[in-house]
């Protein structure tokens, strides 16, 4: 296992910071949404190891064990979506919208230890009585995976803020890290503020732990988060939180995640603009509908609905 952290494969991973231009006329069209082509039904893969010109590739099936046996196409938000590539030696679930369609992929890939920490930094521009009556009304992560069978317990990245070593001996013997949606920027300060960025690449790349987490909690797994500030706010000021932007992502996945895409969800609208703009920018990227999940085991990657 590599000790250092695990590098993406992209050209490029920081950019410069500042709102991307949100385009006018918004879609461009499905023929080009998704990097997959509607008229030939090809899907349109980028060569990231070089120039990140296009390359067609038709379309692989991705398998899914939802509940049946064999393989089958995968569908994406914006047409049929070639498989992820393998991102090497971990365990990830990345999720568009709460714990997905497949909670049961998520117990097996933890395991037998089944203690949990629930991260909520990317809600931390709320204070702490709004989020406890939203907990208490309308959805409570705590509660839904204790359900499930974890041992949760929230964990606030704000109490490790430049005590690396208070968060990897909080993180000792954990099952499962799950990363709450809300604003990504806001949450990626957190990491690195707290050096949990280093700690769970760490644990991962030690097979030590599971990392999961839906809408912000998975965008902030992939390279960068350049183009997801057309859904969420880089410029958010919380108290306590420096000023200067993270664009990197945790490059624990090997392309950028778009939650909530062609979903029932307010922020839908947000997704196909980033997806525009990821296309347009040759920066590849994975779409899933609110229910789809990627589930990473190793050398195993799958997208399941």
């Amino acid at each position: 296992m590599a000790t250092g952290p695990r590098k993406a494969p992209v050209a490029s991973t920081r950019y410069d910071a500042g709102p991307v231009a949100r385009p006018e006329s918004g879609m461009k069209g499905l023929r080009k949404i998704g990097a997959v082509d509607a008229v030939s039904g090809r899907a349109v893969a980028f060569d990231v190891t070089t120039s990140l010109k296009p390359a067609v590739a038709f379309h692989k099936a991705a398998s899914c064990n939802g509940g049946t046996s064999g393989r089958h196409q995968a569908s994406g938000p914006y047409g049929r979506m070639p498989e992820p590539e393998n991102v090497g030696g971990m365990r990830l679930y990345l999720s568009s919208y709460r714990l997905g369609h497949q909670p049961q992929a998520l117990l097996d890939l933890v395991g037998a230890n089944r203690t949990c920490v629930v991260i909520g930094n990317a809600l931390d521009m709320y204070g702490s009585t709004a989020r406890a009556i939203y907990a208490a009304t309308v959805y409570d992560p705590v509660a839904e995976l204790t359900k499930l069978g974890f041992t949760a317990t929230p964990l606030d990245l704000r109490a490790y803020f430049g005590d690396p070593d208070g968060l990897r001996a909080a993180l000792a013997g954990v099952g499962l890290v799950w990363v709450l949606g809300g604003n990504s920027f806001l949450l990626r300060k957190a990491m690195a503020q707290s050096g949990f960025d280093g700690v769970i690449r760490d644990l991962l790349d030690r097979d030590a732990v599971v990392y999961g987490g839906f809408s912000a909690g998975a965008i902030v797994a992939g390279p960068t988060l350049n183009g997801l500030d057309l859904m969420d706010d880089p410029a958010i000021a919380v108290a306590g939180y420096p000023e200067a932007v993270v664009w990197d992502g945790l490059q624990i996945y090997d392309r950028s995640i778009v939650p909530h895409a062609k979903s029932q969800h307010p922020e839908s609208p947000l997704a196909d603009l980033a997806a525009d703009h990821l296309v347009e920018n040759a920066i590849p990227f994975t779409a899933l509908h609110d229910g789809q999940v990627i589930v990473v085991d190793g050398d195993n990657v799958r997208l399941l609905s």
